[in-house]
């Protein structure tokens, strides 16, 4: 069972999975590890511990998250071999760095996942797809994908590649979402809305058309289809963006996402 955790690196991801375990009121305790003192946001909260340098109170956690950047890994690595409990389950949560490299590092002493989430995890709304090492016991993965069903959806794959594909798609995605959306409020200020006004306004269209889309039995292009009427405004949109090649401009940048995420599995 996993009762204390360690996050390594206090970075936007980390602190969304803090915050989620903060309002959960779920019983874990947190160490936070982070060089840069200024990350300490949570001096008052009883459950979590920041300190600036891996110490031995690693060694109380049952999991260890890696939120790093893939550059630091390695240095971090040793100090998990040096404080960590044998046999706790070490998940990164990098982009592109391999299952094997990190095995190789921890000399295989841990049981070893990599975790593709979102900071959609802050409120129990992330799909986390969690893809496991070669010699991760049946028991301990329950207790990994029961932890992570904290965060939202969990599923497992198979397959290194279809991680770094899920890099691009659903850990970069919010951000694409955000990108359109504001987008949307500028053109709500164009219009001649107020800052606060475009904000609300392009927010809330983005999140009840997103409700309805889940919810709606009926899958997008058929949802679609019942705003657009032919020859009327939906419909002059819509035909503009295909005439501009959005659609091919946007699936052409997830690409390069996918691609820089086997770059980082490299160095």
């Amino acid at each position: 069972m996993i009762k204390n955790i360690s996050i390594i690196g206090a970075g936007n991801l980390a602190r969304c999975f803090v915050e989620r375990i903060i309002t959960s009121k779920k019983n874990y305790k947190v160490f936070l590890y982070d060089v840069d003192k200024k990350k300490n946001k949570y001096s008052s909260v009883r459950n979590v511990n920041f300190y600036p340098k891996i110490n031995q109170n690693l060694s109380e956690s049952q999991l260890i998250l890696l939120a790093i950047k893939p550059h630091d890994f390695k240095s971090v690595l040793k100090d998990i071999v040096e404080y960590g409990h044998k046999k706790s389950i070490v998940a990164s949560l990098m982009a592109g760095v391999k299952l094997s490299i990190i095995e190789k590092n921890l000399n295989k002493d841990f049981y070893t996942a990599r975790v593709m989430t979102n900071i959609n995890a802050q409120f129990g709304n992330a799909q986390s797809f969690i893809l496991l090492g070669k010699s991760f016991p049946k028991n301990r993965m329950d207790n990994l994908v029961n932890f992570f069903k904290l965060f939202g959806t969990t599923t497992r794959v198979n397959k290194e590649a279809q991680i770094d594909k899920l890099t691009a798609l659903c850990g970069s995605g919010p951000a694409y979402f955000i990108y359109f959306t504001e987008i949307v409020k500028d053109t709500f200020k164009k219009f001649g809305f107020k800052e606060n006004e475009a904000e609300q306004l392009s927010k809330y269209l983005f999140y009840s058309t997103g409700y309805t889309c889940y919810h709606n039995d009926s899958n997008m292009e058929d949802i679609k289809k019942t705003i657009v009427s032919k020859k009327g405004t939906t419909e002059a949109a819509l035909v503009m963006m295909e005439k501009k090649n959005i659609r091919k401009v946007i699936m052409d940048s997830i690409d390069q996402a996918y691609k820089k995420s086997i770059q980082l599995g490299k160095k």
